[in-house]
């Protein structure tokens, strides 16, 4: 059957033959790219899937967690705090969508986490021009010196297709401006690195230094000190920007404003 299709289709006219090639090669190209872009990362599947009753508790969880952080930075002296990505993800399913406001990118919708050894990955639905896919950044986060988080970009992705970062990255901008928070960009070893100064706080007798930032499976850790500023605890006190870098840098371009 299938050599006699093979023989009546060489007997066409050469333009035939091509055009319908070409048809087919087109409709084949189509068809990997749909089910490339229909595609749902495991771990977005998975985040999904968590029980609403344990989303809502989770989001309690790392809300209760995120208030005793903020009672204890500030105070003078040391500080710490863990989160999981159940607990981020809670929040994401349910506080976030309670305050749609909170979302910056309109065509972003539904986020959710997880981290897997010293990886972020990033999944949402990505809408725009009549797409619908969802998509995943899979990210390196750490501190290069204290209240300064790198967010190194390895891989971007619409389904299972790569996807330019232009967008990805106008994005990261746009957050930073929603924020106010400075952004610079950097490179390391051909990816991209959004450099993102956190503020030391806006009080005239304290500053809130974070010196610790490590992602361990399923967990985010952070530590800092909240000190007195220099006026207020005299001179000769160093602060921790005056200590040198802490973290990891790897980056060869140096910082450019974008």
């Amino acid at each position: 059957m299938v050599a006699r299709i093979l023989t009546r289709f060489m007997r066409l006219p050469f333009p035939v033959r091509a055009g319908l090639g070409g048809l087919v090669a087109t409709l084949g190209f189509v068809a990997i790219a749909y089910l490339g872009l229909a595609r749902v990362p495991a771990f977005y599947r998975q985040a999904l899937e968590q029980d609403a009753q344990r989303a809502r508790q989770a989001g309690q969880e790392l809300g209760s967690r995120a208030t005793v952080l903020w009672s204890a930075v500030r105070r003078f002296g040391p500080w710490q705090a863990q989160f999981t990505s159940e607990q981020i993800n809670g929040y994401l399913a349910v506080d976030l969508v309670a305050n749609p406001r909170q979302g910056i990118v309109d065509e972003f919708r539904d986020p959710r986490v997880a981290i897997r050894r010293d990886r972020l990955l990033v999944g949402f639905r990505w809408q725009a021009r009549g797409i619908s896919t969802v998509s995943s950044v899979e990210l390196g986060v750490y501190l290069v010196e204290p209240n300064v988080v790198a967010c190194r970009i390895f891989a971007a992705r619409a389904g299972s297709l790569p996807i330019p970062l232009n967008r990805l990255l106008d994005a990261f901008r746009r957050w930073a401006a929603h924020m106010e928070i400075p952004l610079h960009w950097a490179q390391a070893d051909g990816d991209p690195v959004a450099l993102i100064t956190l503020p030391a706080g806006n009080s005239d007798d304290r500053q809130i230094w974070l010196e610790r930032l490590e992602l361990v499976d399923g967990q985010v850790h952070l530590a800092g000190h909240t000190r007195p500023t220099v006026a207020a605890s005299g001179p000769g006190r160093q602060r921790p920007d005056q200590a040198g870098p802490t973290g990891r840098v790897g980056m060869k371009a140096k910082r450019q404003r974008r």
